[in-house]
């Protein structure tokens, strides 16, 4: 019985050996903890470049710190410096017109890592573009961040990033949104060969497109004729009328063509009797604006027509000739409130 229970003791010696032998390899294989840990960096930098739109400038900026303020421990990489992060600097560039480029530097005791996103702004409306400029950092902050993570050799520092530079050109951008016009102006307007008239309108531009808008004015009118006690004559009335205007239109200036009718009532008197008549005017021309604020517009109209009836003045007692027959022309110059 001896000897049976002194070789049981060795069997269970021996099982227990390899036992903890076997788990001392176990352990040995398995695969050692990372030594890196999750660090917020040291500081982080943003500088956006002049755009050609201030307020895009501003809203990529704000972008981009909202993107920062979202990440995890504002923000969080596992690093293998601790327990000094990363010193990030964010710049974002206009190459040209229709192209963004976002440019990351992060800066380690170890090494310095660099990363480059370009984006293609030409099918982007304005509005869109600090949201995706935003994103596109946002995708290049977690490929530093994995950059980070890893335990690299040190590499040397790149050589001066190029100063930013705002583009050559205007970025791509939306139509400029259409806005209503309205705004005094001194007139002239010739009437035939004898039919001088000035006086002041009432103008309002009522955009019907990007390209196409309709021109209304009302106005009186007095006449610049001489008053004789012994003649018939104009002595002024009022005007109102309307045209369609043709032409591009922009934020700092445009022309445009048109075309339109203008109705005249004005009334001739004499010695001995006084009368209205009303005459029609077709009329083509030429129409400019340039802004002096951003809500407030210098504008000036030129045209030449011809007048459809009969306007009787400067007579001298006959009635049957006419002033106002005849080719007619004019123009406005005034100032009208966006609104």
């Amino acid at each position: 019985m001896q000897v049976i229970a002194g070789r049981l003791a060795r069997t269970c010696l021996m099982i227990i050996a390899c036992l903890s032998l076997a788990s001392r390899h176990a352990r040995a294989d398995e695969p050692s903890a990372p030594a890196s840990r999750c660090i917020p960096p040291e500081s982080v930098t943003v500088q956006v470049a002049p755009f050609a739109d201030k307020r895009v400038a501003e809203r990529v900026a704000r972008e981009i710190a909202s993107v920062l303020e979202t990440m995890p421990s504002a923000p969080c990489w596992r690093a293998h410096d601790p327990p000094r992060g990363p010193t990030i600097h964010i710049e974002v560039r206009w190459p040209d017109a229709a192209r963004a480029r976002v440019v990351i530097v992060a800066t380690t005791s170890r090494r310095v890592h660099y990363g480059i996103r370009e984006l293609d702004l030409q099918k982007l409306p304005r509005d869109g573009i600090p949201l995706a400029v935003a994103v596109a950092t946002d995708e290049l902050l977690a490929t530093i961040g994995e950059q980070l993570g890893q335990d690299l050799p040190p590499s040397p520092v790149p050589s001066v990033l190029p100063s930013v530079e705002a583009p050559r050109s205007t970025p791509a951008s939306t139509p400029t949104p259409q806005r209503f016009a309205f705004g005094p102006a001194a007139a002239l307007d010739f009437v035939g060969p004898r039919l001088t008239l000035v006086g002041p309108d009432a103008q309002l531009l009522v955009p019907l497109t990007s390209s196409f808008a309709l021109a209304l004015r009302f106005g009186t009118r007095a006449s610049m004729e001489p008053k004789r006690d012994t003649s018939l004559r104009t002595s002024g009335g009022w005007l109102a009328g309307g045209t369609l205007r043709i032409g591009p239109s922009g934020p700092r200036a445009g022309f445009a063509v048109s075309a339109g009718v203008d109705a005249m009532s004005l009334k001739s008197v004499g010695p001995n009797e006084s009368f209205v008549d009303t005459l029609a005017v077709g009329r083509v021309g030429l129409s400019a604006y340039t802004a002096i604020t951003p809500s407030l517009r210098l504008t000036a109209d030129a045209y030449v027509g011809g007048a459809i009836g009969r306007i009787h003045g400067m007579t001298d007692g006959d009635r049957g000739r006419s002033a106002g027959e005849g080719i007619a022309a004019g123009g406005t110059l005034g100032v009208a409130a966006l609104f």
